[in-house]
């Protein structure tokens, strides 16, 4: 009991101490801060159990920093700053918490690091290219770097996708002269991601600068890119003068003009013209090109002259003149011309040493920078000299006569003269004499007469005169005045006086004074009142009597000076000063303004009324902020008092024509500087903290650091020291708007494009949306003011064109101001085809057809299910496309849609199935035999191309020589198999195969059976009877035709003669039947030394269609005739078969035997007994033999001429009734004209392949022979037939073609070719020629070759080949047909 309580309390011990050792997970929050190289990792931890020594933090690189970084963090300590990672990695972290004896380890989290941002830097730039180099802090890495580029201001990037080890790119075929922005994204393994973005420019090619025109006061320029490259613009014209108009100026011009007007300039002077433009990283200025202005032509102004001298003035608009030409000649004296250089600085000359009274041309031009202007001209003379020695008289007649003596020096032209008496003008005439005489004179009066030279011209000289008579009178009357006195002098009479009175009688003293003739003739008065005018006068006295007239003067004295008040106003432009004067009552008053700069300006005069004595005097046309020295001066009579003085100002002028032009951050201010003198213009915006400007040299202020899109209080005034500040002028400015933050494309229609505009920035501004196409004349432009609220919103613009490219341009503005357009294009949408058609349906295509809609568009796009073709965008300008290589019968969906750009209209969707295509051959075909039955099965083709709706079997049986066994079916759709029954024994048939759909007759399937023959019934046929004229000594003429065998179970192919001595054969009748292996005979030469001779064979097998040639069942014709023992065979072998000469004398037999193929044989009977004759009764002489030769050829003459009369009758009558046209059949089913006559065909040696024998296109055959119309006349044909081994065999082909609906047999020039036998065909028509027979004549030389040279048939390895040849038309005419009874020998 006790060791189990033992045992118990142990165990609890144990399961506690495990308990206490189990240490708590710490669990892992997310990660509150990531950067490029460092991530923060929390996590919570109870930690009240039991102690903990540490935290260990974990965290391993999941791609490539794979190495676990470990960092270990007391015990208290919740969180942890990892540091020094890689960037674009995830790390997978973890916590580890360690007491003494155990550990416990959290999950496992994913926190990624940042990527850094690339930084970009520009390795090179050309024209056309921009290569960008980055990179990253030592040691980071990258997955892939995407780059994209675009033009500045434009939605159209060129992304490249880099791998992380690529830090460069180049770009090319980009626009010279452009500004790009190019932004890298640096992508992690992680996938994080960050961009860098800049601007580059690529280079701007060299500028050319062009002038297009130059006048006075401008000029036009134009300029282009070296290479006609591409230039961005703006461009910044800069010109400035060398010589006078020295200010730098410039103009403008926008990006999208390459010409412009510089004008306001100077005539005649050099510029230096500049034409740049700047990217943002480059600018590049043209060349220096110099323009000089053309000169203006100087005008002649004033002139003046004196006798031996021109001065003339004129006047030049010209900036720069380097010095003007005068020329001048006399006009009617004869002088050399004369030239005259004058600095271009100077305007006005004196031409001197001139001749007096002498008409000049004088002729100005000026010169500068190598050109002259156009010239001024005038025409002046110099003044002439005054006459000389002038006395004016009354001669006796009581006339008034002048006498002169003319000018001593120079030219002139007549004389003026005036006549004046003592009060008026008399008379004013002209003349040419030195003297005048005025007819009418009083002779109480006192005349005086002035005479002036006059020249060509009209220049006057100096007038001289002359009085007659003496004077009583004072003369020359002058004085002197001041404040309070005057002071008179005169010139005394000439006539004897005594004294000159002279009385003032408005004098306080002395008002009259007497001068006598010993008294000098000066006068003063004294204490008189300033500004008075005294009436005072002359009288001459002799002896105290008054011998003159009373002659009066009013002198005034000098008024005195006025008092000048302070200024009662002032102006920009006026001064009033306030006068004032009590002691003249009937003065005026002349003030007279000097500017500070010395110049005086126009005097004002007033004219109080007496009873004035304070008044204001007003100057105008001041100049603004000048101080002015103001005199005034009073005025009686003439007479001016002192001046008095004041110094006044006008105000301040203030800056006029205030011009702002801003940008997105700044304000450039200037201004038409104020009139009048100032110090400087202050300039101050109350923009947050108030800017103050101030200008004095340059009439511009800038204020920058504003915000885009904003209005700013601004005021400007104008100061000068000791002046009073101009009057301050407010007024806002504002900055420009910066274009939108983005403009994109919301919807396309096709009359109408949504754009959206976001802009956060300018809540004041309104929005100019333009759209503009190059196509198109007429722009659309919608104007939307926007909701200070609203900072996302759309512009609809509507009345579009359909499928054209539109330029889209939305343009902030405030107050005029409008930001730099944000550009974008879009297209609307072309109108959708309306319908499509289709033509032309074939099994492998078709044709399409649509209208082209209205409206604008580039092309079209044809897609085409199912299939695989891909079209090609066609031309706006096509309607219709042709597909081809389709399936047949296959359902196709075609969709058309119009392209305009990226725009595609609607689709128009259509579907068409194209026409079934042609089959392929049945397969699986088998043809099973029966005795005369075939039974064809066979299977579909395995491919259709359509719907089946039928069968055509063509079953074609021949036999060489004889009638065709042919005929057509149709089979429906199901049905596979087909018995053809009582086919014909021994005839080879062959089936054609072939589908028919509802559109073609598919390939053709061939198989061929051959019915075997029947074993014959023994023939009951006996030969016939031998001629006795056939028999000789050693050979006899046998005949055969084809009723000796029958033909029921099969047809016969070939036949040999058998001949035996009748004693050999004994009893026996001939007639038997057997199998083709038990036919073996002897040869000639293997029994002629029997005795008697056993049977034997003649010859080799003959072909029997020679046999059938020569007649038919139907009408017994022509029987073949062969000479039996007509041939030496004495060099052939044993046991070759020869048909060697019989035996003198002997009596023979001899029967046919007929081979059905290799099957079975049949023997007729055997003939009547034939005798030979003995070798010496066979005698003839030569004699004999020529006269039967003779006869002979006569008859066959007469014969051959009868029957080709015959024959011709027959062959019109035969064309012109039945129009039967011949044909021959090709192996490939075509046909071709048999030869109309039987003279123009020839056999010919040919070979043909069994397996080629029927192999022939039978649909082609059965089509090309329906087509056929009518026929040809009879044909006779001469067959010239060699065969090996020196045998020859003639035939004749028997032809018949009948045409009954569908079906047609042919029987024209069947030849089979096998085991050794041949068969050749002639035609014979259903007229009935006679009996023909073709003799072949052996030459003792055995040379047959010349005869058969162009006509025969050679035997090559048991097969044989025909050729027939057909001749022309014309070879009829020469056709002839031997037709008679003859034999062939057979060697």
């Amino acid at each position: 009991m006790i060791p189990t309580v033992f045992s118990v309390a142990a165990l609890l011990c144990f399961v506690c101490t495990c308990s206490a050792a189990v240490l708590e997970t710490p669990v892992l929050e997310n990660s509150t801060f990531q950067n490029e190289t460092a991530i923060q990792v929390d996590w919570q931890f109870d930690g009240s159990a039991q102690p903990i020594s540490h935290f260990i933090v974990m965290a391993t690189g999941k791609f490539f920093d794979t190495v676990t970084r470990e960092k270990t963090i007391e015990a208290s300590g919740r969180s942890l700053l990892l540091t020094e990672l890689k960037s674009g990695e995830t790390y997978g972290v973890s916590v580890l918490v360690v007491n003494g004896t155990d550990n416990s380890t959290s999950g496992k989290i994913e926190v990624n690091t940042m990527v850094f941002s690339p930084e970009i830097e520009t390795v090179s730039s050309t024209l056309s290219t921009l290569s960008f180099r980055w990179s990253l802090p030592d040691g980071e890495m990258a997955k892939s770097f995407n780059v994209y580029l675009s033009p500045e201001g434009v939605l159209n990037l060129d992304q490249k996708e880099l791998d992380g080890n690529t830090f460069d790119v180049t770009y090319y075929n980009l626009s010279s002269s452009s500004n790009y922005e190019i932004s890298v994204f640096n992508v992690g393994y992680n996938d994080e991601f960050i961009f860098s973005s800049a601007l580059y420019s690529t280079d701007i090619p060299d500028i050319l600068v062009g002038v297009l025109s130059v006048r006075n006061t401008q000029f036009t320029i134009n300029w282009w890119a070296e290479d006609l490259l591409y230039l961005a613009g703006p461009f910044l014209v800069e010109y400035y003068g060398e010589n006078i108009d020295t200010l730098n100026r410039n103009i403008t011009v926008d990006a999208n003009d390459r010409s412009t007007d510089v004008t306001g300039l100077l005539s005649g002077e050099t510029y230096v013209v500049t034409v740049s433009m700047s990217t943002r990283v480059s600018t590049k200025t043209s060349n220096l090109t110099y323009i000089t202005t053309a000169l203006a032509t100087p005008t002649f102004t004033n002139r003046s002259q004196t006798t031996t001298t021109l001065t003339l003035s004129w006047t030049s608009n010209n900036g720069f003149v380097d010095f003007y030409i005068l020329t001048y000649e006399g006009v009617d004296v004869e002088t050399r011309e004369q030239v005259l250089t004058v600095p271009g600085s100077e305007s006005e000359t004196t031409i001197t040493t001139l001749m007096t009274g002498v008409e000049y041309r004088v002729e100005i031009i000026a010169y500068s920078n190598n050109q002259f202007s156009s010239s001024d001209t005038i025409r002046i003379s110099t003044t002439p000299n005054p006459v000389e020695d002038l006395v004016v008289t009354f001669n006796e007649a009581g006339h008034l006569r002048a006498d002169w003596d003319a000018p001593s020096v120079g030219f002139f032209e007549n004389y003026e003269v005036e006549v004046h008496n003592s009060t008026s003008l008399v008379i004013i005439d002209t003349t040419y004499a030195n003297g005048y005489e005025y007819f009418d004179p009083d002779p109480e009066e006192t005349y005086t007469v002035y005479v002036t030279v006059l020249a060509k011209d009209g220049e006057r000289s100096i007038q001289k005169f002359a009085r007659n008579g003496v004077t009583t009178s004072v003369e020359d009357i002058v004085y002197e005045v001041n404040q309070t006195s005057i002071r008179l002098m005169w010139m005394p009479p000439t006539d004897t006086y005594t004294l000159v009175r002279v009385t003032c009688g408005s004098c306080s003293n002395d008002k009259v004074q007497d001068f006598y003739t010993n008294d000098a003739p000066d006068c003063i008065y004294t204490n008189l009142s300033p500004g008075v005018a005294y009436f005072i006068t002359f009288e001459t006295f002799l002896n105290e009597e008054s011998i003159s007239e009373t002659i009066a003067v009013l002198p005034s004295t000098i008024p005195d000076t006025p008092t000048v008040e302070s200024a009662n106003s002032a102006g920009l432009d006026f001064i009033v000063v306030t006068l004032s004067d009590a002691t003249c009552k009937s003065c005026k008053y002349i003030g007279q303004p000097t500017s500070e700069l010395g110049q005086k300006l126009g005097s004002v005069t007033i004219e109080p009324e007496s009873s004035q004595t304070t008044f204001d005097m007003r100057f105008d046309q001041l100049q603004p902020g000048t101080r002015y020295n103001i005199s005034v001066v009073a005025e009686r009579n003439g007479v001016l008092s002192l001046p008095a003085e004041i110094v006044q100002q006008t105000t301040l002028a203030q800056a006029t024509n205030i011009i702002q032009e801003a940008n997105t951050t700044a304000v450039m201010l200037s201004w038409t500087p104020p009139q009048g003198l100032y110090d400087m213009v202050t300039v101050s915006c109350f923009c947050g903290p108030t800017h103050t400007r101030t200008s004095d040299a340059e009439q511009l202020v800038v204020f920058s650091g504003l915000n885009s899109g904003s209005s700013e209080f601004v005021t400007i005034h104008t100061e000068r020291q000791g002046f009073e500040d101009s009057t301050q002028e407010i007024f806002f400015i504002y900055t420009v708007p910066e274009p939108a933050e983005d403009v994109s494309i919301l919807q396309v229609a096709t009359s109408s494009i949504t754009v959206q505009i976001r802009d956060h920035d300018c809540t004041g501004c309104f929005y100019h949306v333009t759209a503009m196409s190059s196509d198109l004349d007429n722009h659309t432009v919608v104007m939307h003011d926007r909701l200070a609220s609203v900072s996302i919103f759309d512009v609809e613009l509507t009345d579009l064109y359909p499928g054209t490219e539109y330029f889209i341009q939305v343009v902030a503005e405030i107050d005029g101001l409008k930001s730099t357009p944000f550009n974008v294009t879009a297209t609307t949408t072309p109108i959708a085809i309306e319908e499509i058609r289709f033509s032309q349906i074939t099994s492998s295509g078709f044709t399409m057809f649509w209208d082209k809609p209205e409206g604008d568009f580039d092309g079209y796009v044809i897609t085409l299910q199912p299939s695989d073709i891909q079209v090609p965008t066609l031309s706006e300008f096509a309607t219709y496309y042709t597909f081809k290589d389709l399936l047949p019968y296959m359902e196709y969906t075609v969709t058309l849609a119009a392209v305009a750009g990226t725009s595609t209209s609607a689709d128009t969707v259509g579907t068409i199935t194209t026409s079934q295509g042609i089959p392929g051959p049945v397969t699986n075909v088998a043809a099973k035999q029966s005795e005369s039955t075939i039974v064809l099965t066979f299977n579909p083709p395995l491919e259709v191309f359509g719907v089946i709706e039928a069968y055509s079997i063509n079953r074609i049986g021949e036999f060489p020589g004889l009638p065709s066994d042919s005929d057509v079916r149709l089979l429906n759709a199901h049905q596979t198999v087909v018995a053809y029954e009582n086919l014909l024994a021994g005839y080879n048939y062959t089936f054609v195969i072939q589908v028919k759909n509802a559109d073609n007759i598919g390939v053709a399937a061939y198989i061929s059976s051959v019915i075997p023959p029947n074993e014959p019934e023994p023939s009951t046929m006996k030969p016939e009877k031998v001629a006795e004229n056939s028999i000789t000594n050693s050979s006899f003429t046998v005949s055969i035709n084809d009723l000796l065998f029958s033909e029921d179970n099969g047809p016969v192919s070939t036949f040999v003669i058998i001949v035996a001595e009748q004693q050999a054969i004994g009893d026996s009748k001939g007639g038997e039947t057997g199998t083709y292996q038990d036919a073996m005979l002897p040869s000639w030469g293997q029994v002629i030394n029997n005795n008697p001779t056993p049977r034997y064979q003649t010859s080799e097998p003959l072909d029997y269609s020679i046999v059938r040639s020569a007649g038919n069942r139907k009408k017994r014709a022509t029987d073949v005739t062969i000479n039996v023992g007509s041939v030496d065979c004495s060099a052939a072998s044993a046991s070759d078969f020869c048909n060697g000469p019989l035996k003198p004398g002997k009596t023979y037999v001899y029967q046919f035997r007929g081979y059905y193929n290799t099957d079975y044989y049949a023997d007729t009977l055997y003939s009547e007994p034939i005798t030979l004759t003995d070798s010496g009764n066979d005698d003839k002489t030569d004699t004999d033999t020529d006269k039967e030769v003779v006869i002979i050829v006569v008859v066959l003459g007469l014969i051959i001429l009868l029957l080709i009369g015959v024959m011709v009758i027959l062959v019109y009558s035969y064309r012109t009734k039945n129009k039967v046209l011949r044909t021959i059949v090709g192996k490939d089913g075509t046909f071709r004209e048999a030869p109309t006559t039987r003279a123009d065909v020839n056999l010919v040696s040919m070979k043909i392949k069994p397996e080629e024998r029927w192999d022939l296109n039978f649909a082609q055959f059965e089509s090309n022979f329906i087509q056929e119309r009518k026929g040809s006349a009879n044909t006779s044909i001469e067959n010239l037939v060699e065969i090996g081994n020196g045998h020859v065999g003639p035939g004749a082909i028997e032809n018949e073609i009948d045409i009954e609906e569908t079906s047609f047999t042919q029987k024209e020039n069947d030849v089979e070719m096998s085991n050794g036998h041949v068969g050749t065909g002639g035609m014979e028509d259903e007229h009935e020629i006679g009996e023909t027979s073709f003799t072949l004549q052996q030459k003792e030389n055995r040379d047959s070759t010349d005869v058969l040279k162009e006509n025969n048939v050679e035997m090559s390895n048991g097969h044989a080949k025909t050729e027939e040849l057909i001749q022309d038309e014309d070879d009829k005419k020469d056709a002839s047909v031997a037709i008679s009874q003859s034999t062939i020998e057979i060697e």
